[in-house]
């Protein structure tokens, strides 16, 4: 099912360390992914979720790269 209150706090963590729009969208059952611009940057595994830490990290180096792929 949904999880949605992880899905709620990692969203709201990755707008306020980031400064960057999220959007929430119900994928399957027991899915989680985390993607930026199409691609998938954090998902669950087969029992866990990535810690938050993660998901900004793997945020933050999808959107550093992309800003380094338009200079």
């Amino acid at each position: 099912s949904f999880n949605q209150p992880y899905a709620v706090r990692a969203a709201t963590k990755i707008e306020e360390i980031l400064d960057v729009e999220t959007e929430l969208v119900k994928g399957g059952q027991g899915e989680f992914s985390v993607l930026v611009n199409g691609e998938i940057v954090a998902k669950k595994g087969w029992i866990r979720f990535p810690s938050i830490d993660k998901i900004i990290t793997n945020v933050r180096n999808a959107l550093e790269s992309q800003i380094e792929e338009c200079r």
